[in-house]
Protein backbone atom coordinates (compact mmCIF):
# COMPACT_ATOMS: atom_id res chain seq x y z
CA UNK A 1 0.00 0.00 0.00
CA UNK A 2 1.65 3.26 -1.18
CA UNK A 3 1.11 6.19 1.15
CA UNK A 4 1.15 9.81 -0.04
CA UNK A 5 4.21 11.87 0.76
CA UNK A 6 2.21 14.06 3.11
CA UNK A 7 2.26 11.14 5.58
CA UNK A 8 6.05 11.44 5.85
CA UNK A 9 6.26 15.21 6.30
CA UNK A 10 6.43 15.20 10.13
CA UNK A 11 9.28 12.68 10.13
CA UNK A 12 11.17 14.52 7.38
CA UNK A 13 10.79 17.86 9.13
CA UNK A 14 12.02 16.31 12.38
CA UNK A 15 15.07 14.86 10.64
CA UNK A 16 15.77 18.23 9.01
CA UNK A 17 15.59 19.95 12.40
CA UNK A 18 17.84 17.36 14.07
CA UNK A 19 20.44 17.77 11.32
CA UNK A 20 20.21 21.56 11.63
CA UNK A 21 20.66 21.35 15.42
CA UNK A 22 23.84 19.30 14.88
CA UNK A 23 25.04 21.72 12.18
CA UNK A 24 24.77 18.93 9.62
CA UNK A 25 23.35 18.98 6.15
CA UNK A 26 20.14 17.04 5.54
CA UNK A 27 19.69 16.11 1.92
CA UNK A 28 16.36 14.96 0.51
CA UNK A 29 16.09 13.17 -2.81
CA UNK A 30 12.45 12.63 -3.76
CA UNK A 31 10.94 10.24 -6.28
CA UNK A 32 8.10 12.32 -7.71
CA UNK A 33 6.23 13.17 -10.89
CA UNK A 34 6.57 9.73 -12.45
CA UNK A 35 3.21 9.95 -14.19
CA UNK A 36 1.39 11.75 -16.97
CA UNK A 37 -1.14 13.08 -14.47
CA UNK A 38 -0.67 16.27 -12.45
CA UNK A 39 0.15 15.12 -8.92
CA UNK A 40 0.86 16.93 -5.68
CA UNK A 41 3.99 14.92 -4.92
CA UNK A 42 6.10 17.29 -7.03
CA UNK A 43 4.82 20.22 -5.02
CA UNK A 44 5.61 18.30 -1.81
CA UNK A 45 9.12 17.53 -3.05
CA UNK A 46 9.83 21.22 -3.72
CA UNK A 47 8.24 22.38 -0.45
CA UNK A 48 10.37 19.86 1.45
CA UNK A 49 13.48 21.45 -0.05
CA UNK A 50 14.53 18.40 -2.07
CA UNK A 51 17.88 18.71 -3.80
CA UNK A 52 16.97 16.16 -6.46
CA UNK A 53 13.71 14.88 -7.87
CA UNK A 54 13.73 11.44 -9.41
CA UNK A 55 11.78 11.51 -12.68
CA UNK A 56 9.87 14.79 -12.49
CA UNK A 57 8.31 13.73 -15.77
CA UNK A 58 5.09 15.70 -15.31
CA UNK A 59 6.74 18.86 -13.95
CA UNK A 60 5.82 20.55 -17.25
CA UNK A 61 2.23 20.62 -16.00
CA UNK A 62 3.30 23.09 -13.28
CA UNK A 63 4.92 26.14 -14.97
CA UNK A 64 5.30 28.10 -11.72
CA UNK A 65 6.82 25.09 -10.00
CA UNK A 66 9.29 24.73 -12.89
CA UNK A 67 10.47 28.27 -12.19
CA UNK A 68 10.90 27.43 -8.49
CA UNK A 69 12.86 24.28 -9.41
CA UNK A 70 15.13 26.38 -11.61
CA UNK A 71 15.53 29.18 -9.05
CA UNK A 72 16.38 26.68 -6.28
CA UNK A 73 18.67 24.60 -8.54
CA UNK A 74 16.75 21.41 -7.86
CA UNK A 75 18.07 18.71 -10.15
CA UNK A 76 15.60 16.61 -12.12
CA UNK A 77 16.70 13.02 -12.75
CA UNK A 78 15.42 12.03 -16.19
CA UNK A 79 15.12 8.31 -17.01
CA UNK A 80 14.46 8.13 -20.78
CA UNK A 81 14.29 4.33 -21.18
CA UNK A 82 12.09 3.87 -18.13
CA UNK A 83 9.74 6.62 -19.30
CA UNK A 84 9.18 4.73 -22.56
CA UNK A 85 8.82 1.33 -20.86
CA UNK A 86 6.29 2.78 -18.40
CA UNK A 87 4.31 4.36 -21.24
CA UNK A 88 4.83 7.97 -20.17
CA UNK A 89 6.20 8.85 -23.60
CA UNK A 90 6.31 6.87 -26.83
CA UNK A 91 8.68 9.07 -28.79
CA UNK A 92 11.67 10.74 -27.10
CA UNK A 93 11.16 13.81 -29.28
CA UNK A 94 8.01 14.43 -27.21
CA UNK A 95 9.69 13.92 -23.82
CA UNK A 96 9.10 16.63 -21.21
CA UNK A 97 12.88 16.90 -20.75
CA UNK A 98 13.06 18.74 -24.07
CA UNK A 99 11.07 21.55 -22.43
CA UNK A 100 13.25 21.40 -19.30
CA UNK A 101 16.37 21.81 -21.41
CA UNK A 102 14.81 24.80 -23.22
CA UNK A 103 14.05 26.40 -19.86
CA UNK A 104 17.56 25.62 -18.58
CA UNK A 105 16.42 23.46 -15.67
CA UNK A 106 19.20 21.39 -14.12
CA UNK A 107 18.76 17.80 -15.30
CA UNK A 108 20.76 14.61 -15.17
CA UNK A 109 20.24 11.49 -17.24
CA UNK A 110 19.75 8.42 -15.12
CA UNK A 111 18.55 4.87 -15.39
CA UNK A 112 15.62 3.46 -13.48
CA UNK A 113 15.59 -0.16 -12.45
CA UNK A 114 18.08 -1.30 -15.12
CA UNK A 115 18.10 -4.83 -13.71
CA UNK A 116 14.38 -5.12 -14.25
CA UNK A 117 14.68 -3.68 -17.77
CA UNK A 118 17.62 -5.97 -18.60
CA UNK A 119 20.55 -3.58 -18.95
CA UNK A 120 23.20 -1.92 -16.79
CA UNK A 121 24.65 1.56 -16.79
CA UNK A 122 23.26 4.66 -18.47
CA UNK A 123 24.44 4.18 -22.06
CA UNK A 124 20.97 3.30 -23.35
CA UNK A 125 19.43 6.26 -21.55
CA UNK A 126 22.06 8.67 -22.90
CA UNK A 127 21.58 7.30 -26.42
CA UNK A 128 17.81 7.79 -26.21
CA UNK A 129 18.30 11.35 -24.90
CA UNK A 130 20.99 12.42 -27.36
CA UNK A 131 19.14 11.14 -30.42
CA UNK A 132 15.58 11.84 -29.30
CA UNK A 133 16.19 15.29 -27.81
CA UNK A 134 18.59 16.33 -30.59
CA UNK A 135 21.31 17.18 -28.07
CA UNK A 136 24.43 18.87 -29.43
CA UNK A 137 27.90 18.40 -27.97
CA UNK A 138 27.65 21.50 -25.79
CA UNK A 139 24.38 20.38 -24.25
CA UNK A 140 25.72 16.86 -23.65
CA UNK A 141 28.72 18.38 -21.87
CA UNK A 142 26.47 20.60 -19.75
CA UNK A 143 24.29 17.66 -18.65
CA UNK A 144 27.34 15.49 -17.92
CA UNK A 145 28.89 18.20 -15.74
CA UNK A 146 25.53 18.74 -14.02
CA UNK A 147 25.66 15.06 -13.07
CA UNK A 148 28.86 15.65 -11.15
CA UNK A 149 27.55 18.85 -9.58
CA UNK A 150 24.33 17.13 -8.43
CA UNK A 151 26.11 14.05 -7.09
CA UNK A 152 26.39 13.14 -3.43
CA UNK A 153 30.15 13.69 -3.51
CA UNK A 154 31.75 16.29 -1.30
CA UNK A 155 32.71 19.61 -2.86
CA UNK A 156 36.34 18.46 -2.98
CA UNK A 157 35.39 15.16 -4.62
CA UNK A 158 33.23 17.00 -7.15
CA UNK A 159 36.14 19.31 -8.04
CA UNK A 160 38.43 16.31 -8.50
CA UNK A 161 35.83 14.44 -10.58
CA UNK A 162 35.18 17.53 -12.73
CA UNK A 163 38.89 17.95 -13.37
CA UNK A 164 39.32 14.27 -14.30
CA UNK A 165 36.23 14.43 -16.54
CA UNK A 166 37.53 17.56 -18.29
CA UNK A 167 40.91 15.93 -18.95
CA UNK A 168 39.21 12.87 -20.48
CA UNK A 169 36.81 15.06 -22.47
CA UNK A 170 39.62 17.24 -23.85
CA UNK A 171 41.59 14.14 -24.86
CA UNK A 172 38.54 12.72 -26.60
CA UNK A 173 37.92 15.98 -28.51
CA UNK A 174 41.57 16.12 -29.59
CA UNK A 175 41.35 12.49 -30.70
CA UNK A 176 38.24 13.13 -32.78
CA UNK A 177 39.85 16.23 -34.34
CA UNK A 178 43.00 14.27 -35.16
CA UNK A 179 41.09 11.36 -36.63
CA UNK A 180 39.02 13.55 -38.92
CA UNK A 181 41.48 16.36 -39.67
CA UNK A 182 41.80 15.31 -43.29
CA UNK A 183 38.12 14.55 -43.81
CA UNK A 184 36.36 16.71 -46.31
CA UNK A 185 32.83 17.70 -45.45
CA UNK A 186 30.41 17.59 -48.31
CA UNK A 187 27.44 19.86 -47.90
CA UNK A 188 24.61 19.24 -50.30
Amino acid sequence: DVKPQINFVPALLQMQQEAHDKNQKFTIYQHAGETNWPTDNLVDAVLLDSQRIGHGYNLFRFPNLMETVKKNSITIEICPVSNVVLGLVQDQRNHSAVEYLKRDLPIVISNDDPGIFGYTGVTHDWYQAVVGWNMNLGLMKKVALQSIKASRMTTQQQASATKAWQVAYDAWILGVCEEYKDAKLQIK
